[in-house]
């Protein structure tokens, strides 16, 4: 519309001395490139976010598994006790023309614990279960009332941030992790593009077990950054206050 309106303008303008068009360079509309978020939750808003988690009965524990596992957020409500082995194994349904999957992910045991401790019954397919007997929903509400628990954690206004936002997060991490772009596009279910994504028809499981693995264990160093610590073997702290004496 701005461009039909910018050519009318402008062909007035070339007949009338008197006349200028209001549309100016820089009105153009933003590219949807352009516009895309770039929010990641930092290392101490992990932790926050983490411990809010754990006060919110199933939502908490579907975000928490939306960061572990990089998966879209309605892939993940859906996940269904059929499609889950006991040891991780998670078939991944498709679609109809849906444009990327990621078919098939072995969850990390991070990811299990969370999985195990889910309310179970006959009546209960979904791994996240919600009212009536369908998956878990509803997000608006569940999402201000974590929002609210993190700037109570915090003790200061949290930064916006999306659900969304966590498979971002997960994917920096996993990158940061030491995994390798290709294999976290993988994890994700991205299409894969060109030619690689026509030829390359590996499956990449073990890849994406590793990787997934590898993001649990970070994420894992961020919620206990104390464990980072690495302390002296008694041996070793002996003969180095012996160098330090005998130094003196």
């Amino acid at each position: 519309m701005l461009a039909q309106l910018s050519a009318m303008f402008n062909w007035h303008a070339a007949r009338d001395d008197d006349f200028v068009s209001p549309i100016v360079r820089g009105m153009k509309r933003t590219k949807s490139s352009e516009r895309k978020r770039k929010r990641i939750l930092s290392d101490e808003e992990i932790r926050i976010f983490w411990r809010a988690c754990e006060t919110q009965g199933t939502f908490g524990a579907f975000c928490q598994s939306l960061l572990l596992t990089l998966q879209r957020r309605e892939k993940l409500r859906l996940m269904h006790r059929d499609f889950l082995t006991s040891d991780g194994l998670w078939a991944i349904p498709t679609e109809d023309r849906e444009k990327g999957n990621a078919e098939y992910i072995r969850l990390p045991p991070m990811v299990m614990q969370i999985v195990r401790k889910q309310p179970t019954s006959a009546s209960a397919p979904f791994i996240f279960q919600g009212r009536l007997k369908g998956p878990i929903n509803g997000f608006t509400k569940d999402k201000a009332a974590l929002d609210a628990k993190m700037e109570e954690i915090a003790g200061h206004p949290i930064p916006h941030w999306v659900l969304h936002d966590l498979r971002r997060t997960g994917k920096t991490l996993m990158i940061r992790s030491g995994v390798s772009p290709h294999v976290s596009e993988r994890v994700m279910g991205h299409v894969i593009p060109g030619v690689e994504g026509v030829y390359d028809q590996y499956e990449y499981l073990a890849e994406k077990t590793a990787a997934l693995r590898k993001l649990a264990a970070l994420v894992a160093r961020i919620l206990n950054p104390k464990d980072n610590i690495v302390s002296l073997k008694p041996g070793l702290r002996s003969k180095s206050l012996t160098k330090k004496k005998a130094s003196g």
